[in-house]
């Protein structure tokens, strides 16, 4: 049986007099692979800030597990341009110099990419550079919000190549329908405040809720 690993309980958060979440509950568990859907607005992003702490629950509460060791990648922080590559995510990870080599190339970090200054690498590379730093602190549920939006397209195909292989728990919030596909194996689709939960792709979800309105 998985161990769970985070809980949402009657979460309820709104701003001024919208109501974005509404008694909302979910439960994560090892191994699960969840697409976060939703319409723009729905609450997808309100909701991963409520579990990592960026914001406050208006109501209810989120509980983390013994086990649970949160990876969130930091988009939107500026890379150092005063050290390499390779000091910078010796800082971040704090493991040895081998393990930072093989994790970077994962990502096709090289050698060339980590003696440069990490600032100085592109977009795309500083994403990656960003990926590993989440990743060497050994996160068993990875949250990631809109990642799709801040990728080149090879750093895209080389994130779901290492997704298909994680052994971890993940959420995803994407618009991109092919690659939550590709990468996830249950659904939840926040919609009017509530969270429906599935177990199966996004595919078969939205296949699945067709027919249930059909039936209706």
């Amino acid at each position: 049986m998985p161990h769970p690993l985070i809980e949402g309980k009657q979460l309820r958060k709104k701003y001024g007099l919208q109501v974005v979440l509404d008694e909302l509950s979910f439960l994560i568990a090892e191994k699960q692979k969840i697409a976060l859907i939703g319409r723009n607005g729905a609450g997808k992003s309100t909701l991963l800030k409520l579990v990592t702490g960026a914001e406050e629950v208006d109501g209810g509460e989120v509980k983390f597990y013994p086990k649970a060791r949160l990876g969130v990648v930091e988009q939107h922080e500026i890379l150092p341009s005063d050290c390499t590559t390779l000091e910078y995510l010796e800082k971040k990870g704090g493991k040895p110099e081998w393990e930072i080599r093989k994790q970077a190339a994962q990502f096709g970090l090289g050698a060339t990419h980590l003696g440069q200054i990490p600032s100085s690498l592109s977009g795309g590379y500083q994403m990656r550079v960003k990926l590993v730093a989440m990743l060497l602190k050994d996160p068993n549920i990875l949250l990631l919000d809109e990642p799709v939006n801040y990728l080149d397209l090879q750093t895209l195909l080389l994130l779901e190549q290492f997704l298909q292989s994680y052994r971890g728990s993940y959420i995803i919030a994407a618009h991109d329908r092919t690659f939550l596909q590709n990468t996830c194996t249950t659904t939840f689709e926040i919609e009017r405040g509530k969270l429906t939960t599935y177990k199966g792709g996004v595919q078969e979800y939205l296949e699945y809720k067709q027919e249930q309105l059909e039936y209706q």
